[in-house]
């Protein structure tokens, strides 16, 4: 195992150990190539490594010897709750910490809400905003996590990509969480499915009113209304529905005539109607009418 020590500018040292150690072979590793003391190192990059919250020690007793330490690139490792409680004090032991890369691990909300608090806790008033990148990990519900914490932290999800940059928040907040909605599902796949599949309350479906074999309308003693979709029309709807007309219905409805309307319907003359009626005429009628001399 080699420890690669950068210069990235010329003023920023970097401690290398990215894609190079197994979680057990951590601490062993750091004891033999790290020389004890203060360090020099402004970045230290353990990123995918596999490491667990049991190699997380050693790395973060090689950070507290870092006093100006700007950069820790923890992301693509197995870490979880437990580390996090760790990463917390970090933060408080180091207020100059700018950067935090913890994406692609195994942090839930408690362990995301640890962190988040001890960071925006930690900054001072000169300090630049920290970077902290927590997606890809496994918080259930990370808005609501995100409206708890922000009714007593200062946090900004960068929304806005143009003013809101690594080193400044045009918000003025303490703690810039990048991309923090894309969390893990289930299955360790990347993006917002979990947070959409559980945050997604489709309505509830309208039930079916039954439809029995002897009726095909709406339950008449229920007292529910005709309708006039859905259902296939019988002797019992109401005016207006589409069915054959009944002699019992009102005038103007579509009936064949009968012998016993009133006057103006389409029937037959009679004899005995009243003068001026369509009738054969007879002796008995009065002068004037149409009848034979």
């Amino acid at each position: 195992f080699a420890r690669d020590v950068v210069s990235m500018p010329p003023s920023l040292e970097k401690l290398n150990y990215s894609r190079s150690l197994r979680s057990a072979d951590v601490k062993r590793v750091l004891q033999l190539e790290v020389p004890a003391g203060r360090l020099p190192y402004e970045e230290v990059d353990f990123s995918l490594n596999n490491l667990t919250s049991g190699g997380l020690s050693a790395v973060i007793e090689v950070c507290r010897r870092c006093p100006k330490l700007k950069v820790l690139k923890l992301f693509k490792n197995k870490l979880d709750d437990n580390g996090a409680a760790m990463l917390a004090d970090l933060c408080r032991s180091l207020p100059g910490l700018e950067e935090m890369h913890l994406s692609h691990n195994q942090f839930t909300e408690v362990g995301a809400k640890l962190i988040l608090t001890a960071g925006e806790k930690s900054r001072l008033p000169t300090s630049n905003p920290l970077w902290l990148r927590l997606e890809s990990n496994t918080i259930y519900r990370p808005e609501l996590l995100l409206q708890e914490l922000r009714e007593y932290l200062s946090i900004c999800l960068r929304e806005n990509e143009k003013r809101c940059t690594v080193r400044v928040c045009c918000k003025k907040a303490k703690v810039h969480v990048p991309f923090f909605m894309n969390q893990q599902n289930e299955d360790g796949a990347d993006g917002m499915v979990r947070r959409l599949r559980t945050t997604y309350n489709p309505p509830p479906a309208v039930p079916k009113p039954p439809i029995s074999a002897g009726s095909r309308g709406p339950d008449r003693e229920n007292g529910a209304p005709p309708s006039r979709r859905g259902y296939r029309d019988d002797d019992y709807d109401y005016e207006g529905s589409m069915r054959r007309p009944r002699d019992e219905d009102y005038e103007r409805s579509f009936r064949r005539p009968r012998d016993d309307d009133h006057g103006g319907s389409l029937r037959r003359p009679r004899d005995d109607d009243y003068e001026g009626s369509l009738q054969r005429p007879r002796d008995d009628d009065y002068g004037g009418s149409l009848r034979r001399p």
